[in-house]
């Protein structure tokens, strides 16, 4: 069976741009179906926030609950809450720390824009979200 015979496909990636350029037209030209679906990979996704979350506070026990509550939500669809709640502890934030923020938030919110967090809908299709499946 080909691919073109399949129903539904999913594309799971991190955040290089490599990926995200060259794959999708290889896709196209093998007939995928139109139900293609695209993801950051959860794991991957979860690293920045971390990174994120570590930067944010200064009590490891504080940047673990906001992490895990964060994480949770992404799962339910809930990016844009995050992006919020990101921007409210990037407006507090100063120096390098600022700096670690604002680029783990960008890498969240480019994927985001694109369309790529989409937990929520893989979730509920039984598809993975992360690329540990392969």
């Amino acid at each position: 069976m080909g691919i073109s015979q399949a129903k539904q496909v999913l594309l799971i990636g991190d955040g290089a741009e490599w990926i995200w350029i060259h794959i999708p037209p290889v896709l196209a030209r093998l007939g995928c179906p139109v139900e293609t679906y695209q993801l950051f990979d959860f794991y991957h996704v979860t690293e920045n926030i971390k990174v994120f979350a570590d930067a944010a506070f200064n009590e490891e026990a504080q940047s673990k609950e906001w992490f895990i509550k964060v994480r949770k939500s992404l799962k339910k669809g809930k990016a844009k809450s995050l992006i919020s709640q990101m921007d409210e502890l990037i407006a507090v934030a100063t120096g390098e720390r600022c700096k670690i923020m604002v680029a783990k938030r960008n890498y969240i919110l480019d994927a985001y824009r694109k369309g790529r967090l989409n937990y929520d809908k893989a979730i509920g299709k039984k598809l993975p979200i992360g690329s540990g499946a392969f």
